[in-house]
């Protein structure tokens, strides 16, 4: 009868069994690991579920530690281009288990490394993350993989194409802070000046110079609200030896110049 129930989503009855003897507080530790395991493998179609009585080694800790390993893998655009890369890292996450507000928290992190890695907004400004279940967060990852693809203009193409394009842009992410050219791009692809400038454009929606500056410009606006060290040296880190040139360019691009991007970003932090 119980099974038949309707419940509202992301409600369960859960008997358990197996607690006779037991105190209260190793009860409830028990349940609370299993509230914290149901995070991965509830069903929204699924109201009831039967659970004996267990304590088990939490990974929740080791799972948030996991978690900061991986911020090469998804800055990377494997995972948005590789069905198999992605699926193993949902994997992954899965069998190391971290804590839901670390997930959270990573991947609103993740946001805004998307934004510059990408040019790719995938959430409104100063918007939160909440994943009540699992199938949220692999539900709400899934909708980033398309948005990014559906900026990328890629069915014009061949896979051979895409991919030579898509490996130049982690070049590009790699040597940015370097004195780089589409030259040294292009040829990072295999291809000429002129066609890999074309490919570049309708695949990524952006010509190399716009591009770069997007990830230079966003690499320093990190770097000016997570540090207070010199213009001059937030310009160097971000791929302008020259300070006066950066601060014209960045102006032109945030509307503001560095040192008042710096004091309102810390003012917003502490509102």
């Amino acid at each position: 009868m119980l099974e038949q129930l309707q419940l509202p989503p992301y409600w369960a009855i859960v008997k358990w069994t197996g607690i006779r003897g037991f105190d209260k507080d190793r009860i409830r530790m028990s349940v609370q690991q299993f509230k914290d395991s149901l995070y991965f493998m509830y069903d929204k179609k699924i109201a009831f579920y039967t659970q004996a009585y267990t304590i088990t080694d939490q990974h929740g800790l080791r799972g948030t530690h996991y978690l900061l390993t991986r911020d090469e893998d998804w800055v990377s655009r494997a995972w948005i281009m590789d069905d198999e890369v992605f699926n193993t890292l949902l994997d992954d996450i899965v069998v190391q288990k971290p804590h839901r507000m670390w997930l959270e928290t990573y991947f609103l992190a993740m946001v805004d490394k998307w934004k510059i890695t990408f040019g790719v907004p995938v959430l409104e400004e100063h918007g939160a993350l909440r994943f009540l279940v699992w199938q949220d967060v692999v539900d709400w990852l899934t909708e980033v993989r398309e948005t990014i693809k559906r900026s990328w203009k890629t069915s014009y193409y061949s896979k051979e194409i895409v991919r030579d394009i898509m490996k130049s842009l982690d070049y590009i992410q790699q040597e940015f802070q370097k004195e780089l050219s589409i030259l040294d791009a292009a040829k990072h692809a295999s291809m000429s000046r002129s066609y890999f400038s074309r490919c570049f454009h309708d695949i990524t929606g952006h010509t190399f110079n716009e591009y770069l500056r997007l990830l230079r410009i966003g690499h320093a606006k990190q770097l000016l609200k997570q540090s207070s060290k010199p213009i001059r040296w937030v310009a160097f880190q971000s791929g302008y030896p020259n300070e006066k040139y950066f601060c014209k360019v960045f102006r032109k691009e945030v509307g503001l110049q560095p040192r008042e991007y710096r004091l309102t970003s810390r003012e917003n932090a502490g509102n």
